[in-house]
């Protein structure tokens, strides 16, 4: 039997960070502290836990984010940290767990959620659909002079600064996360990323331009991006930036067709389907709408610095 409750208590989430780091023993349990822990916009009632004979077996996390969608906003629920003990599985406790998650986002009042996995036909059983994406990949360093300079991200300095840019640069396109000063803060605990790789690009000393990677699996992502004027030059210059700071590896970016457009002339690139992201539609009124502007083949733009 599995008693499925909220969490109440740090004490609690913390428990779910020993439980994560048991069912992912290849994930450093520094990811789980980062985004269970780390993160100030969640309260520990957005975690579900499950369990059995008083020892928590089962987890799920709810991310309430809101994203913008052609200039207008959106309420979602992200879905991450599905976990269950290795010594419990088969037992079905993390579809008992999930239907309850839908349910909690139903009951919270959230119009969509989404998630990313490999196992995508594990969550279409709750009505998940998946959302395919293209992602740039970018072997080569681009020939691109920019009458400017790069330099490394200085928090206190430049976070004003981005953060106009990040508005102004996303709030029409369909999927990025609206961000508020609280959020801002949050992530940078828990995205995880390497500050070598937070690159601006300087104008006549104003930042007009800047990109953030991470290295994953050999490669350096592109977690976001945004730019005023000259947006294909300054990408094209930002991109060079994270090569030269990793030589030898590929860069790799979810370019969306609106993102794509933007940013033409592309550097050299081949693309790779991605079929990772899934949503879910919870109320009914709003399915028009996703459909159209979400949910249609390279519609999508989610960053991965919001990653949950």
């Amino acid at each position: 039997m599995l008693d499925i409750s909220r969490c109440t208590s740090r004490e609690e989430l913390e428990e779910v960070v020993d439980l994560c780091d048991r069912a992912f023993p290849n994930t450093p349990r520094e990811y789980f502290r980062r985004h269970i822990l780390a993160d100030a916009t969640l309260r520990p009632e957005h975690t579900l836990i499950g369990r059995k004979d008083g020892r928590i077996v089962s987890s799920v996390q709810i991310f309430p984010r809101t994203c913008w969608i052609e200039g207008e906003t959106l309420p979602f629920a992200g879905i991450g940290n599905v976990a269950t003990d290795p010594a419990e599985r088969k037992m079905g406790y993390a579809g008992l767990i999930m239907e309850e998650a839908v349910r909690c986002m139903k009951a919270d009042g959230f119009p969509l959620s989404t998630l990313t996995t490999t196992i995508n036909a594990y969550y279409a059983k709750f009505g998940y659909v998946t959302v395919p994406r293209d992602v740039a990949v970018f072997t080569a360093a681009p020939d691109a002079p920019h009458g400017g300079s790069i330099r490394q991200f200085q928090r206190p300095r430049d976070l004003d600064r981005v953060r106009e840019l990040y508005e102004s640069y996303n709030r029409d396109s369909a999927g990025p996360v609206v961000r508020d000063r609280q959020y801002w803060d949050a992530q940078f605990l828990f995205c995880g990323e390497d500050p070598a790789l937070f690159l601006l690009m300087e104008r006549n000393g104003r930042v007009e331009g800047y990109i953030r990677g991470a290295e994953e699996k050999g490669a350096v992502q592109v977690l976001e991006f945004a730019a005023v004027d000259r947006v294909p030059t300054t990408f094209a210059s930002l991109l060079g930036a994270l090569h030269a700071a990793r030589p030898g590896m590929a860069v790799k970016m979810f370019l969306s067709e609106r993102e794509r457009k933007r940013i033409s002339p592309l550097p050299p690139h081949t693309t790779q389907p991605d079929t990772d992201t899934m949503m879910l539609i919870l109320d009914e009124r709003s399915r028009q709408a996703v459909q159209q502007k979400l949910m249609r083949p390279g519609a999508y733009m989610f960053w991965g610095s919001d990653f949950f």
